[in-house]
């Protein structure tokens, strides 16, 4: 994992990255509010083969057009692309804590129920933010939200050192050594 060293003043680039299922259908409603958002940013879309057709498929038959918008299907320099984030919208998941490991700031959004939990976890730590904790969606919650976050430079800066602080990417180490100690001292090994 790539942490970032820095959070710019203003920033410029906007990843959204959900995880590998974009259940609820998001992604075109977070694309919908890209021209609520300043005209400045740059939005790169990380989606998977599936969730990419879907996108498509909706951008076509909404007729959508945007000049400041990149979508990428599963790169392999994911975590190149995704340290370049200044700010980004991740699911709940394995994608929020992969994204506080590298202090960028984050606005959360559920994909399943039980991430729920993951993100009351890190809204408590001040390591990201949500416009609605429970499964609803309001794209004026999430303009706000977003608009919200890009204005506020201490509140990114917060998240930023908060996400390095406590999501430090040695949990598989530490699982490991945990296991090894029960292990020999059974003599298991």
């Amino acid at each position: 994992i790539i942490k970032k060293s820095y959070i710019k003043k203003k920033p410029k680039i906007f990843v959204v990255s959900l995880g590998g299922n974009d259940k609820r259908k998001l992604l075109i409603k977070i694309l919908e509010i890209l021209k609520e958002l300043p005209k400045n940013l740059k939005f790169i879309f990380i989606v998977s083969n599936n969730d990419y057709n879907n996108l498509a498929n909706e951008v076509l038959k909404r007729k959508l057009r945007f000049d400041n918008l990149e979508i990428l299907v599963n790169p392999k320099n994911f975590y190149s692309l995704a340290s370049k984030a200044d700010i980004a919208i991740v699911g709940g998941g394995l994608t929020l804590f992969e994204f506080a490991a590298m202090g960028i700031p984050t606005i959360s959004i559920p994909q399943h129920k039980h991430q729920v939990e993951n993100i009351k976890a890190l809204i408590n730590k001040n390591i990201t933010n949500c416009p609605n904790i429970n499964m609803t969606f309001k794209n004026k919650d999430l303009i706000c939200c977003a608009n919200d976050l890009i204005k506020n430079y201490s509140k990114r800066l917060l998240m930023h050192k908060q996400g390095i602080k406590f999501i430090d990417g040695k949990g598989l180490t530490r699982i490991t050594k945990i296991f090894k100690n029960i292990t020999n001292s059974y003599n298991l090994v």
